[in-house]
């Protein structure tokens, strides 16, 4: 009896010591997972902080270019309104426009620049939803978009306060506040990564005048400081015009576009500029008014007029003032794109452009082919329905650039020919005094012309598209100024 109460009082003390044990056991998992929960919900606090970051439209940037500075917004919550204040360097950059932001969605918002000194560089901004509504959420969106200009080759950072200290171009120059729905105590704190954007220098030029002669003195104001010489041509017709650019080529000299019976103001006074001693007058009277060439003698300028009885022995008339050349090109005298595709390495290289039509060339201009012994090579421009075979067999050595259409033609002539794309001229294909003009100033850098419209043939566009990598600084002449997105994001993008 002793011995089986002894045994007894031991396994109720054994049984009390492993419940003491379970219950500790089980303060400690919970205190354990307490210490999980709390670190894993600090550890998801401090990955949805609001931060700020900058992003670009493009990703390289060039002077000149248009592109916008996107304020990128991720893990924001209850987001009511947003301000930002931007202070830049004006000489640099032009900011054009500033927005809300993608995170605003489609919400009703009180949205308005506070602020703008463009003179001193700096704008002020502010985007808030309107009433009682609880504000937004979002992981990752814009809060303010700011469409900019690059003026000049630079670089500028992006660094982001919240206090209201004093913005400065070159230092903290971007301030941004961010507020919830709360009555009180509603700003939201945020982290923000500084940003830099490097501007290169231009990848577009533009020449666009109010008209074909403004445009021209565009080109020649951009290509010569001065010039003892200076091509004279008809902006009206294009026959006699279209073999001036060798001439051009010759004696580095611009081509000027005017009007038949009076010569333009502008185009005068660049000549006047210029300090100009000869002018080349092409075409006959019809072309360039006998006033004109009068206007020109009166101001002491030595006058050449260079013309024939037609189309065809003008452009032997400007052929003959070229030497001996060891190339020529033979293009239709009835239309003028495929002499606009091949005028540019005419002008660089002394060759002449010699007019002809579908089966005849002039018997002036065939002796001239013929007799000048230094020409072992001519170039076609233009498929048989312009230029036919057996006029091709006539002629020394011949190779024919055609296509399809004359966008076709003009990239046959790009591909066909030794070009430096370090600078590229771009105009319309659908009429010549832009591309004209082009031509001299494309024949100091041995540059192609290339031929556009926005609706041209998508093979041209797909074999332009694998050229990018070649093609530097684009040069928009006249019209084609006014399809600058087309030639960035279509024709090379």
């Amino acid at each position: 009896m002793y011995i089986t109460l002894g045994k007894n009082k031991k396994e109720e003390e054994l049984l009390k010591k492993t419940k003491h044990f379970k219950l500790l056991s089980l303060l400690c998992c919970f205190l354990l997972l307490s210490v999980l929960i709390s670190r894993d919900h600090f550890a998801y606090a401090a990955s949805t902080v609001p931060s700020i970051s900058y992003t670009t439209s493009k990703t390289k940037v060039y002077t000149g270019d248009q592109f916008d500075i996107n304020v990128n917004i991720n893990n924001v919550t209850d987001l009511y309104g947003a301000s930002i204040d931007f202070q830049y360097d004006p000489s640099l950059i032009k900011v054009l426009d500033i927005r809300k932001g993608s995170v605003f969605g489609s919400a009703k918002v009180n949205s308005s620049i506070l602020q703008r000194k463009d003179s001193t560089g700096y704008i002020s901004f502010y985007t808030s939803l309107i009433g009682s509504v609880s504000g937004i959420n979002s992981t990752k969106s814009t809060v303010f978009v700011i469409k900019v200009q690059a003026l000049k080759t630079g670089a500028f950072s992006l660094k982001t306060i919240s206090t209201n200290d004093k913005l400065q171009a070159n230092g903290n120059n971007v301030r941004i506040k961010l507020a919830n729905s709360k009555l009180s105590n509603n700003t939201i704190n945020y982290t923000a990564n500084n940003s830099t954007i490097n501007i290169g220098g231009v990848s577009t030029i533009s020449y666009t005048g109010s008209n074909r002669y403004q445009t021209g003195l565009l080109v020649s104001k951009a290509g010569w400081n001065q010039s003892d010489y200076a091509i004279l041509a008809s902006g009206q017709n294009f026959p006699d015009a279209l073999c001036a650019a060798p001439l051009a080529g010759k004696y580095n000299a611009p081509i000027l576009l005017t009007p038949s019976k009076t010569l333009d103001a502008g185009v005068s006074a660049e000549i006047t500029r210029l300090k100009v001693k000869t002018v080349f007058i092409i075409g006959g009277s019809s072309s360039i008014s006998p006033a004109i060439e009068s206007n020109l003698k009166s101001r002491k300028i030595n006058v050449v007029r260079l013309a024939g009885q037609n189309r065809f022995e003008t452009s032997l008339a400007i052929a003959k003032h070229l030497g001996d050349p060891k190339e020529a090109i033979v293009v239709n005298g009835l239309n003028f794109p495929d002499a606009l595709s091949i005028s540019a390495y005419a002008a660089s290289n002394n060759v002449p452009i010699l007019l002809a039509t579908k089966d005849r060339i002039d018997p002036a201009v065939s002796n001239y082919i013929k007799s000048k012994k230094s020409i072992t090579k001519t170039y076609i421009v233009g498929g048989t329905a312009v230029i036919s075979s057996n006029l091709e067999k006539s002629l020394p050595k011949p190779t024919r650039f055609s296509g399809a259409t004359r966008y076709d033609t003009n990239l046959a002539v790009l591909k066909g020919l030794n070009f430096d794309f370090s600078n590229t001229f771009v105009a319309l294909g659908t009429d010549f005094p832009d591309a004209l003009a082009g031509s001299a100033i494309a024949a100091k850098t041995n540059s192609p012309t290339v031929l556009i419209q926005p609706n041209m043939p998508s093979n041209v566009v797909s074999e332009m598209n694998k050229m990018k990598s070649q093609v530097g600084i684009k040069h928009l002449l006249g019209a084609a100024g006014n399809h600058k997105n087309f030639v960035d994001s279509v024709l090379f993008k």
